[in-house]
């Protein structure tokens, strides 16, 4: 998608009702500021302070605009950690930004050819052995069980599964869906003691 006179620079996206900030810097403000509202959208933006603000006050209450234009990119780590530190400003205070440093990853950087076919095969189906499956899972089940939320949830199921002996009747009195009850028990059952 082309984006018509793109530019590098300090940009900004602020929330409207509260004037909180976030500040970053891209050769390509405006891509780098639809990808934002892109991830935002999507409820997969990688800072979580930012993405929960979005998911409070809506996207409505959010707008960004390109704050300062620099013709070097060599200037943009400086600019950007002037807003950071705030010794430049806007009328509201930069409190969305997790990183209070300014230096971006890869800027100027480049992968290797080894690093480039590792991440290739990465994103085409890597077949994994059975030692890796195993230890996926009970990473992914040690995580899962760390949520109290959610093993008050299978607790839950579980003992109201153990009085009715149904599935149907369990989903009915939780206001689930049965599959989901017979599959959450069948899963659980084991681990939840």
């Amino acid at each position: 998608m082309p984006y018509i006179q793109e530019v590098q620079g300090i940009y900004r996206i602020y929330n409207l009702i509260n004037g909180h900030h976030y500040v970053g810097q891209s050769r390509r403000v405006r891509k780098r500021l639809a990808d934002h509202f892109n991830l935002l959208r999507r409820k997969i933006h990688p800072n979580k302070h930012l993405q929960n603000a979005f998911n409070l006050y809506g996207e409505k209450s959010f707008s960004s605009e390109i704050e300062v234009i620099c013709e070097d990119a060599s200037d943009l780590d400086d600019v950007e950690m002037a807003f950071l530190l705030n010794s430049a400003s806007f009328e509201g205070p930069t409190v969305y930004n997790i990183a209070r440093h300014s230096c971006v990853g890869m800027t100027g950087r480049h992968h290797t050819k080894e690093s480039i076919e590792k991440i290739r095969r990465s994103k085409i189906g890597q077949k994994f052995t059975d030692e890796q499956k195993l230890r996926l899972k009970l990473a992914h089940v040690r995580s899962l069980m760390s949520d109290e939320r959610f093993m008050a949830k299978v607790r839950t199921v579980i003992d109201t599964y153990d009085r009715c002996r149904s599935y149907a009747e369990t989903a009915r009195k939780l206001g689930l869906d049965t599959s989901s009850v017979r599959k959450m028990y069948l899963k659980w059952k084991d681990y939840s003691k």
